[in-house]
């Protein structure tokens, strides 16, 4: 394996061993290697990271007896309830220490971005739009249906809204974007049916949703 690709990871991991798994926690941690369900394995591949198959082989031979490495089928309906047991997913680990700064206002945009997960182009969009340091949420239009997912969304968008400290007339809250492949109509129909504008009803006159 060249350096730069395969033996990065194994440092890191190495360093993961070390803060997390070398001693015993009261809470301890765990890597989640997922398994992508067939048709939205981009789309998955794209939101959590993913090794290559012969460099995760080669993690797990190695690193089985000293971390706790779980194989889950990734789903919407349980993609919630893996964030909470806040793992080590494949993008934590090729993350892990490094530090990043977002530039200029970038910093107080989000994004939640309407998509098709089974389409190439739009999972593209997706990846690129978060490589320009903003909060992005993805919204298959699969997974609307799918109330783990839908209430995920839901706590991005109130979790996202933000009231300037300098003037109370300024604030930030969550810009709802689709894909090149999907209609405005079907974008509108799901903000509205989710009732992303009435998450924040105890502030009045607040629109966490743009």
């Amino acid at each position: 394996m060249r350096r730069g690709t395969g033996l990065v990871i194994f440092e890191l991991l190495n360093a993961i061993y070390k803060s997390f798994f070398e001693v015993v926690r009261r809470f301890p941690q765990k890597v989640v290697l997922p398994i992508f369900p067939e048709g939205e394995d981009l789309f998955w591949a794209a939101a959590v990271g993913e090794i290559l198959p012969a460099i995760q082989a080669a993690v797990e031979t190695n690193y089985s007896q000293g971390i706790d490495i779980e194989k889950p089928l990734i789903g919407a309906n349980n993609y919630a309830s893996i964030l909470q047991s806040h793992p080590f997913l494949p993008g934590h680990i090729v993350r892990y220490q490094l530090e990043t700064e977002r530039v200029g206002g970038a910093r107080n945009d989000a994004y939640a971005f309407y998509m098709d997960a089974t389409s190439f182009s739009d999972v593209v969009d997706f990846w690129n739009l978060r490589t320009l340091g903003r909060a992005v949420f993805p919204v298959p239009k699969q997974f609307v249906d799918v109330p783990e997912y839908t209430q995920l969304m839901k706590d991005f968008v109130r979790n996202q809204y933000r009231v300037s400290r300098h003037n109370p007339t300024v604030t930030w809250g969550t810009t709802m974007i689709r894909s090149y492949s999907s209609a405005m109509e079907d974008l509108m129909a799901t903000a509205t049916a989710l009732e992303l504008n009435k998450l924040l009803e105890e502030i009045p006159d607040t629109r966490p949703l743009a």
